[in-house]
């Protein structure tokens, strides 16, 4: 759907973006991850044309854009909000679909869909600038997605959004992704993206760190064990541990944790089968799994 070659973006002296390349394919839902000032919207904001290129360049693919009215095929919703302060919400969203060249007749069809999607129901008569902070990106949301566009490209959506409006536009972008529309969201609520996004763009020092399928950002995903004993830690034991087990911390004088790949509900069994008899009276074992959230921020530390 659009392809970002070579891209390098700088402000004065500044490099934002060094030597970007990636691809959005139909179906796609991509979650934008990296640290403040890493270029997160910056790169968001140039795939729409607010940002001149340095070099390289951004291009889509023409069976998905109108180049008459090329907001028809994108959806955009920036970091800060823009919109009509003195319009009514339902006045900012048909503006929206106006600038997107919709029929007439559908215009009303589309409104009540977006304003739904948003939650803003009750709303949607009121001055824009009467609302709350969230009331208001959320308006922003509902006039960048009113029109169903091909591409949906979204800078921080869920900020100031309670948990059931996160998940409600969520759900409405994935199922748009599954019919093989383009999504790319950025946001920091990474447990949330975890859920719903299908690849990940990760960008650190200004550089693309990371492309590709979520499972292969996490590939080196791990279990954490949390292993209890009846007495404390002997020197010998501690002795043993250091030896035989690669990954593990000591928690306190009774507990440890263990770190294990992801592979088979038993391997923390065949571990504790090498443990030397009469050693290491276990009292409980509890685990978990590392997920998206503290993936991303072991990568962000490394």
């Amino acid at each position: 759907m659009l392809e970002v070659k070579d891209l390098s973006i700088n402000y004065d002296d500044n490099v934002v973006l060094n030597n970007f390349n990636f691809c959005l394919s139909p179906g796609d839902f991509i979650g934008v991850l990296g640290s403040n000032g890493s270029g997160k919207s910056t790169l968001l904001n140039s795939l729409v044309g607010v940002y001149p290129n340095k070099s390289g360049g951004i291009i889509y693919n023409q069976k998905y854009l109108d180049k008459n009215h090329p907001f028809s095929s994108i959806g955009f919703s920036p970091q800060s909000q823009v919109m009509d302060w003195y319009l009514d919400v339902w006045s900012n969203v048909e503006l929206g679909l106006r600038l997107a060249n919709i029929d007439k007749h559908k215009i009303k069809e589309y409104c009540d869909f977006a304003i739904d999607i948003v939650s803003l129901n009750s709303a949607k008569k009121k001055i824009v600038d009467t609302l709350s902070g969230g009331q208001q990106q959320r308006v922003q949301i509902a006039r960048a997605i009113a029109h169903k566009p091909n591409i949906y490209i979204l800078d921080e959506p869920t900020t100031g959004l309670d948990v059931e409006s996160s998940e409600k536009l969520l759900d409405f972008l994935l199922l748009e992704s599954q019919n093989n529309k383009g999504v790319i969201i950025s946001t920091h609520d990474i447990s949330l993206l975890e859920c719903f996004c299908t690849k990940i763009l990760f960008i650190k020092d200004n550089k693309i760190e990371f492309f590709g399928c979520k499972e292969e950002f996490m590939k080196e995903q791990m279990i954490r064990f949390y292993i209890e004993f009846e007495y404390k830690i002997t020197d010998a034991e501690f002795s043993w541990l250091k030896k035989n087990i690669n990954e593990y911390q000591v928690i306190n004088p009774f507990s440890i944790e263990i770190f294990t790949p992801n592979t088979t509900d038993h391997t923390i069994f065949s571990i504790i089968n090498t443990f030397p008899k009469d050693t290491f009276n276990i009292k409980n074992i509890s685990s978990n799994v590392i997920n998206l959230r503290e993936t991303y921020l072991n990568k962000v530390k490394h």
